[in-house]
């Protein structure tokens, strides 16, 4: 390889090496954005507090039977970047029945537990209970933790509720802020969530006349 060659060579390797430099630092940028994006609190230097709140109803629902739903409370870092421990001692259904609204009032100590996730606990007095209790007052949640109630119902369809058939379900909650954070809730969190049913008609099954 003659001189001239060589050097040529040399410019290729450095133009190359300067080429995927740029490229790995585009992606370092790309990246950085992306996270600034999906996780905002990152570059606030700040905590979010919150708590997740689930609730499914069952359907299509025959008038005459009982609406039924599933309700769940969830402590994830998604909702709590802090890592607190977060309580909830009231929740209150609102079927949006005809002619007016229906409040089931505090369900929490008529719940029965289905399940138990990470640490949560709940309890009935101050003795924590398992799954399959009921008669709670409270429960608590650390972090990566939840609770799961067995489907509950306190109201039957009427003919003259609209379809489909909806209700909110309001969770009152706190954060005992293990963590220090500076940015704590305090008092007592309100938390809502909601849904539905289509109605169905049974139409009853046609039968022979004498003759």
């Amino acid at each position: 390889m003659n001189q001239q060659s060589y050097k040529s060579r040399l410019g290729e390797l450095g133009r190359s090496r300067i080429s995927a430099m740029a490229s790995v630092g585009l992606a370092i940028a790309v990246l950085a954005v992306s996270m600034l994006v999906w996780a905002p609190w990152a570059s606030a230097g700040v905590d979010l507090h919150g708590i997740g709140f689930n609730k499914g109803c069952a359907g299509p629902t025959s008038i005459g039977d009982a609406y039924t739903c599933t309700l769940s409370v969830t402590n994830s870092p998604l909702n709590d970047t802090a890592g607190d421990t977060l309580t909830f001692d009231s929740i209150v259904d609102v079927v949006h029945a005809n002619p007016a609204n229906v409040s089931s009032g505090n369900i929490i100590g008529s719940l029965t537990v289905a399940a138990l996730v990470g640490g949560a606990t709940c309890d009935v007095s101050g003795a924590a209970t398992g799954a399959g209790a009921t008669g709670n007052n409270n429960c608590t949640l650390p972090t990566n933790s939840s609770v799961t109630f067995q489907p509950f119902t306190f109201y039957t369809v009427d003919g003259n509720d609209p379809d489909p058939l909806t209700d909110t379900a309001t969770l009152t909650w706190a954060d005992t802020c293990p963590s220090g954070s500076p940015n704590c809730p305090v008092g007592d969190q309100t938390s809502s969530t909601g849904s539905q049913s289509p109605l169905q008609t049974l139409t009853p099954t046609p039968t022979d006349t004498p003759t």
